[in-house]
């Protein structure tokens, strides 16, 4: 299985822009660690993320930042082109999104943004979704760290 997350938090009266309007932050999720791109925009946005995090393309396809160069972007303040993508050269955590939205598109740094997979938390258990299968698995917080410090899993796309 791929399982990215190694922490959930839930979260209550947050929300986000969309590009729809708002929507509610549910929960935030601590990732496995990716290697770090930045990517800058013809209108002066500027994006740090994962290698594999999803932006959207003006018609609206799903683009990782790593392949995004020259590729006209949906931000705030319109259609923008991705005029520089660079690889950071360092890997880090970082915290994925969920919202309620049937889309699940949101923006990041005025950047419209894809949030990539959902990871709920319960009381003593932690239900996963794999993102290779899109198997659904309740596992127990224990099971859940064991997991990840077997290593047994292969690393998921974002």
């Amino acid at each position: 299985m791929g399982f990215k997350f190694i922490e959930s938090y839930p979260v209550k009266n947050r929300f986000v822009k969309t590009h729809q309007g708002k929507a509610k932050i549910l929960e935030i999720h601590k990732t496995i660690k990716y290697p770090k791109y930045k990517i800058i925009l013809e209108n002066g946005y500027v994006l740090e993320g994962a290698s594999k995090h999803v932006i959207i393309d003006k018609d609206f396809n799903e683009i990782y930042i790593k392949d995004s160069l020259n590729k006209d972007i949906i931000t705030d303040r319109g259609i923008s082109k991705v005029i520089k993508v660079i690889d950071l050269k360092i890997q880090e955590h970082f915290y994925d999104i969920s919202i309620d939205s049937e889309d699940e598109l949101y923006f990041s740094n005025g950047i419209l943004s894809h949030n990539s997979g959902k990871c709920v938390v319960g009381d003593t258990d932690i239900v996963i979704k794999d993102n290779e299968t899109g198997e659904i698995k309740k596992v127990s917080i224990e099971e859940f760290h064991k997991m990840i410090e077997e290593e047994w899993w292969n690393i998921p796309t974002i």
